[in-house]
């Protein structure tokens, strides 16, 4: 799906892990999670803001608190590139346990939501198509 970050647009895809891995150099979601061999596991990254055709890639396993968190990270490694990790991986998991646990978000994933968010005007007919 095609969306605008300070002016900017991007990609937001969701890939499988594995085509995440294979990015290196490119800004990984809350760091790296390790998995019991300690190998690094990349969730999200995206692509340094000066480029064209940016894209913002998630892991489509994620859990949705977990994917909720990863993609506010991306956005914000897109909006400032240069932002520290450590702060980025914190403040992205705040507001995802805001919007959660909190206020109640839930990820509506169906055709039937997008068509009620559509007739609200939250959600464009290019946006749902990707």
């Amino acid at each position: 799906m095609r969306i605008s970050l300070l002016h900017k647009f991007w990609r937001l895809v969701f890939v499988a892990p594995s085509r995440l891995k294979e990015r290196k150099r490119k800004k990984c979601a809350n760091g790296k999670a390790k998995t019991s061999d300690e190998e690094e596991v990349c969730r999200g990254d995206c692509d340094d803001p000066t480029t064209t055709n940016k894209q913002i890639r998630i892991a489509n396993n994620l859990p949705m608190l977990e994917e909720l968190e990863v993609v506010i990270h991306e956005c914000f490694h897109a909006c400032d590139w240069w932002k520290d990790e450590e702060w980025i991986e914190q403040v992205s998991e705040d507001i995802a346990h805001v919007l959660v646990r909190r206020l109640g978000w839930v990820k509506l994933d169906t055709p039937e939501a997008e068509k009620a968010l559509r007739k609200l005007g939250w959600v464009k007919q290019e946006e749902v198509e990707g």
